[in-house]
């Protein structure tokens, strides 16, 4: 991912801080999970702190202990908020958002859904017209 962490590896004189709140070093977990703007997208869903805390030293730990406790509609939501969380960040840094924005989980998660019921109206759609799936 494109961190000022993994940037560094290659241009050692960047300055490592996170963006945001300047206060530690960005990596992929720092931007997704415990940066305030992070938190905030976070705050925003029903999921408990404890699933992302002790994950892991990467994103990529984050998401083998989400696979190992959620079930697979519950980590499609958890993987769209990672999404929004992503997003935010982007646009903060590159000037598009003024601030945090409440309400940023639920509209992921709520796009999960309504991705879910347009598949399964699609399908109903195609059955009842006696085409195979």
């Amino acid at each position: 991912m494109a961190t000022k962490m993994n940037l560094a590896i290659k241009v050692p004189a960047v300055d490592m801080r996170c963006d945001i709140c300047e206060a530690v070093e960005e990596s992929d977990v720092h931007f997704l999970f415990s940066c305030p703007l992070a938190r905030e997208v976070w705050s925003g869903s029903d999921f408990e702190d404890a699933l992302w805390q002790g994950g892991g030293p990467t994103a990529l730990d984050m998401v083998a202990k989400a696979v190992n406790v959620l079930s697979v509609d519950r980590l499609a939501e958890f993987v769209d908020v990672m999404w929004e969380s992503w997003n935010s960040r982007n646009r903060f840094i590159f000037g598009k958002q003024d601030g945090w924005r409440g309400g940023l989980a639920q509209r992921a998660i709520n796009f999960v859904h309504d991705f879910r019921a347009m598949k399964e109206k699609a399908q109903e759609c195609l059955t009842s017209e006696g085409q195979p799936l």
